[in-house]
């Protein structure tokens, strides 16, 4: 047919009709978070055996460009050279630092897939009670260098993506991974009655039984980080 005889629509139809953001009608409203992951942990065919393997990416190793010690080795000016010397002398400063920090990332990941061996082969529910000290005596560094290398850092294995931090239990004022604590939350809250919902004082008496001591704020906190509401309501503050 003659494509003259097709009806035509205006600019300002098309501006009413389309929508330049079609996925944006499915969306949530809610902001996903983007995990750069630090390492992956990958199981061998031996049992107990791991590899940690670094992610390049997250912390890139750094090299000094040939073009600025030429300049050093052909320059006459000993005022220049004394710049360009300075200049490569911070240069390597940054690139010694970068790569310590590589190396104690590394060693404490390690450190953690060597303490925690049970989780990595059977779960959660293995995850064993750990120290930020325990993991700094062994790599042989201050506790504060493993606070400051576990901060923000992640690592991929079979069982998921965790931040390093959720395998101490530094925080919770008990000898119990937070790990741990939500496992067992999430069993119990999904094997719950649905007409008689746990409020948290009952996950906590039952948490007490199990042998894990976590507070009442503890749990609503992991409650909110794990996405799970309470549907208990207390009949006292309706009125």
């Amino acid at each position: 047919r003659d494509l003259h005889s097709f009806p035509t629509r205006r600019s300002s139809d098309l501006r009413t009709c389309l929508n330049p953001l079609p996925g944006s009608s499915f969306s949530s409203g809610k902001t996903v978070p983007y995990v750069l992951i630090d390492a992956e942990i990958i199981k061998k065919d031996t049992e107990d055996a791991f590899e940690v393997n670094m992610n390049e990416t997250s912390l890139p190793r750094l090299y000094i460009n040939n073009n600025y010690e030429n300049i050093l080795a052909q320059e006459e000016d000993s005022e220049a050279k004394r710049y360009v010397k300075k200049k490569l002398d911070q240069a390597l400063w940054i690139i010694q630092s970068v790569e310590q920090r590589r190396q104690t990332i590394q060693k404490v990941i390690e450190s953690i897939v060597k303490k925690q061996s049970d989780f990595f082969n059977y779960g959660e529910k293995y995850l064993k009670p750990m120290r930020l000290k325990d993991v700094a005596d062994e790599i042989g560094v201050h506790e504060s260098t493993v606070s400051r290398s576990t901060n923000g850092k992640y690592i991929r294995t079979d069982r998921g993506t965790y931040e390093l931090k959720e395998f101490f239990t530094n925080g919770l004022g008990s000898e119990v991974s937070s790990v741990t604590v939500k496992t067992h939350m999430r069993e119990m809250i999904e094997g719950e009655d649905k007409k008689k919902p746990l409020s948290d004082s009952c996950i906590e008496k039952l948490l007490n039984k199990r042998g894990l001591t976590v507070s009442r704020r503890t749990i609503a906190k992991y409650r909110e980080e794990m996405g799970i509401r309470s549907k208990f309501v207390d009949r006292k503050s309706v009125v």
